[in-house]
Formats: C-alpha cells, structure tokens, sequence
C-alpha cells in the first residue's frame, strides 16, 4: 500500500438518515461473556447497541427480538459462539457481534521521594471480538479490542496532600472500548473510504459523528497493486 498523507484533520459532518433503513445491513449483538468480578456484561452489550445505532450504517436488531428468532429457527447461542457449525442462515439477520470481556479493571501507579509522592489510577478494558456472517457461518473478523480511562490522581508533599477525580473511569473505559468495537466492526463491513476533496482541502470521508470525533486523526492511504498468494489465494 502507498501512504499518501501521513495524517489529516477531518471535519466530521453528521451524515445521519443517509440510508434506507430497508437496505441497511441488519447486525445484532450477540452474547457477551465475562469471568472478570464485577463486571456487567450486559450493560456493555446496551453500549454495543447505543454505538452501532448512532454510526447509521446499520439496522441493530433488539435483543428480545433476536433470540427469539434464534430459538425460532431451532439454533442455540451455544452453537453460535463456538464454530458457527449450526449456522445455515438466520433470516432477517447479516451479522452477529459476539464477545468475551477478558480484562476489566484499575491498575494504580505511584512514586516517592525526599517526602514527595505521586500516584494515580488507569482503568483497562479489553474484549475479544468476533463477528459472524449469518448465512455462511464464517467469522470475518477476531480480534481484540483495548483500551484506557484514566482515573484520578493524588499527591502529597511533606504533610500536605490533594487528590482529583475524574468522572466515571469504569464506565468511560467501557464506552471507548464500546466505541472502538464498532469502528472495527462498521469498517470490516462498510470500508472508510474519502468520498469528496473540496476546494479548501477538506476532505470528507464516508463516516460521521457516530464513529469519529473532532480532533481525532487518521492516516490516508492508496490501495497499490494487489499480490496473490499461490497457495492460499489470498490477495
């Protein structure tokens, strides 16, 4: 591939009811499993929901709704979160999303000297992904899906000490990682591609508020000659 532009700011344009909803892709959230204490995976499958909804790209089938159509076509979640072996297409249905919380939680950090001390904390989150194609049973996406909140922080000098908090670092460690599911799961399906170069250099890309914020930054690049492989075929 040939980079043509190392980075670009981009104004983001709300690009919400561009498509017909009769022939948006129709994708559900799957189950979410965790072994973390504590955690909630549910709660996090509603992020899932809330952030896929708000890319316009797609139709999120409700989860009531989907596992009623699971169970009416004879299938079971077990058979789909393993090999996708049960699958033989699920109608009215394109993709399922399905994932495994398997990190969720603080990590703090601290240093000391001559009777002055910092510390803080780190939220983290980490989730394996799959997305399954309903009607061939094939995974077109594993992957794992990571990211930080920072928490507050405290120092101390002699006798004195202050300390900060910020917000709700577990639920916003949450949502960016919800966030960055989506823009994974929305550009394996929906590539992001520029779509128009104005006159001032702007450069409008086919995604808007629902996956990209402003300040947020992204490397261009040129598809090149493609190479196949002989033996497996891949390009």
């Amino acid at each position: 591939m040939k980079k043509i532009l190392s980075t670009i700011i981009l104004v983001i344009l709300n690009l919400s009811c561009l498509a017909n909803a009769q022939d948006s892709v129709v994708i559900g959230v799957g189950e979410i499993t965790s072994s973390i204490p504590g955690s909630d995976p549910q709660t996090f499958q509603t992020m899932l929901e809330t952030q896929l909804i708000k890319t316009n790209k797609f139709t999120v089938i409700e989860r009531a709704r989907l596992e009623q159509v699971i169970q009416e076509q004879g299938l079971s979640q077990m058979g789909l979160t393993t090999d996708g072996s049960d699958l033989g297409g699920i109608t009215g249905v394109d993709y399922l999303i399905y994932g495994s919380i398997t990190k969720l939680g603080a990590t703090t950090s601290g240093s000391s000297f001559g009777g002055f001390g910092a510390g803080g904390s780190t939220y983290e989150m980490s989730v394996d992904l799959r997305i399954v194609d309903t009607q061939t049973g094939e995974v077109i996406l594993a992957d794992t899906v990571e990211n930080t909140a920072k928490a507050g922080s405290s120092i101390s000098l002699g006798g004195i000490s202050s300390s900060s908090s910020k917000g709700d670092p577990l639920s916003d460690v949450q949502r960016l990682t919800s966030r960055g599911i989506v823009g994974a799961v929305a550009t394996t399906i929906y590539p992001a591609k520029i779509i128009a170069i104005q006159n001032d250099g702007t450069h409008i890309i086919n995604y808007g508020n629902g996956l990209l914020e402003i300040d947020d930054y992204l490397k261009v690049f040129e598809v090149g000659e493609g190479f196949q492989d002989p033996e497996t075929g891949e390009i």
